[in-house]
């Protein structure tokens, strides 16, 4: 059930313009001084990159979405080194198309964890660091939003 919620709100005309038909769905990262969700989507991507230890290697996008972060994750790392994940098959199928040469997987990441043996209970949580709240918005998103 949930996932058709997600699937229709990420395919909505209101979150394409939002979003300028970028992909992303994310609040982003605002501290960087982004003027658009898409800039800030951006940012969320390009700052957590930023803050690995180490390039190389493998990586993994979880809960990829439509494939925008995916497809930013390209920029910093080969194909073959990225792979994402999603519970959606229809935005799996997206992703696929929106990031080239990733390996791109319909799975439910929690399920996959739970099934290990040893593992009592997985669960996922949502963390902001900073804490976010509506004033990190810009005036554009808030009216997009309706929040103004």
């Amino acid at each position: 059930m949930m996932v058709r919620i997600y699937d229709r709100a990420m395919k909505s005309g209101k979150q394409r313009r939002y979003y300028g038909g970028s992909g992303f769905y994310n609040f982003g990262y605002w501290a960087t001084g982004a003027a658009s969700q898409r800039e800030a989507s951006e940012a969320l991507v390009d700052t957590l990159l930023a803050r690995l230890p180490q390039k190389g290697g493998s990586i993994l996008d979880v809960a990829c979405g439509l494939g925008a972060s995916t497809k930013r994750l390209l920029l910093s790392y080969p194909p073959e080194a990225v792979t994402a994940i999603n519970i959606s098959a229809a935005q799996v199928a997206t992703a696929l198309c929106n990031a080239p040469g990733a390996s791109v997987l319909q799975m439910d990441a929690v399920a996959k964890l739970n099934g290990i043996p040893g593992v009592k209970r997985a669960n996922v949580e949502i963390v902001f660091d900073p804490p976010w709240d509506r004033e990190m918005m810009s005036d554009a998103a808030k009216l997009q939003l309706g929040m103004m």
